[in-house]
């Protein structure tokens, strides 16, 4: 038989037999019942009726001191080491917890950096409040959007058969939907949001410039919107002359 792989088993049974109590003398001469559970070069752990604690040598007979081979240099040297290993121990807790304390510190600055400023936050509103509910008739489709020609429709309906349907079609001209798709020719409605301008070269080669707009809040702050609605895009009157007819060059027109 094989004792080596019964060996765990069997000092499991008989370690409890073999540390069994014992009448234990103090310094002072008086003893205690007690289970010897481990030397340390400055005490012993024991296991009394109270629970387990540890006794310095200092506080034992020379008896037990000879018996665990007390050396008061030996235990010296373990309790400045394990001084020493405390205050590491300590060290690295604290290191760990302002480590934890600045990571905690940078995951709020960065979600407060990503909170919109005061005026961040009225922009979006006012960009919001701008949203325009407009069919397009796609004029030209690109890689980030549409040119088209854009309507409104205005008024109301006619609730019954007396009422009267108000509603008109108003011409927004032509502009551009950034991230809409689609081709020349076909019709799209839906919201959308105020965006700046768009800037263009037409089949010509010349330069236009139409309102631009946005099909979410977020792409018309992409895209530059001011939050103050549809208006009238500043030409440059250069701009201008080099749509007019050649004999009307020069700023005659213009003068008049």
């Amino acid at each position: 038989m094989d004792m080596k792989k019964y060996l765990p088993a069997l000092l499991v049974v008989l370690l409890p037999i073999l540390a069994f109590a014992e009448d234990l003398k103090r310094a002072d001469g008086t003893t205690f019942k007690a289970t010897v559970v481990r030397a340390e070069p400055d005490g012993l752990v024991v296991q009394t009726d109270s629970g387990v604690e540890k006794i310095d040598f200092v506080f034992l007979s020379d008896e037990l001191q000879k018996r665990f081979k007390y050396d008061a240099a030996k235990a010296r040297e373990y309790r400045a080491n394990q001084v020493v290993a405390h205050q590491q121990a300590v060290s690295q807790q604290i290191s760990q917890q302002m480590a934890a304390i600045r990571a905690q510190a940078q995951a709020i600055d960065q979600k407060q950096s990503q909170l919109p400023s005061p005026q961040e936050a009225e922009r979006r509103i006012q960009i919001e409040k701008s949203v325009i509910f407009a069919t397009a008739t796609i004029e030209q489709g690109t890689s980030k959007g549409v040119r088209a020609g854009l309507t409104v429709l205005n008024g109301r309906a006619a609730a019954t058969m007396l009422d009267k349907d108000t509603r008109t079609t108003t011409s927004l001209g032509d502009g551009f939907i950034y991230g809409l798709e689609g081709a020349a020719g076909e019709s799209w409605q839906g919201k959308i949001y105020p965006a700046g301008y768009f800037h263009y070269t037409d089949s010509f080669g010349e330069e236009q410039t139409v309102r631009a707009y946005a099909l979410t809040v977020e792409d018309a702050i992409t895209h530059g919107a001011d939050g103050r609605g549809p208006s009238v895009p500043s030409v440059d009157p250069t701009a201008v002359q080099r749509l007019l007819p050649s004999g009307l060059r020069g700023g005659t027109l213009l003068d008049k």
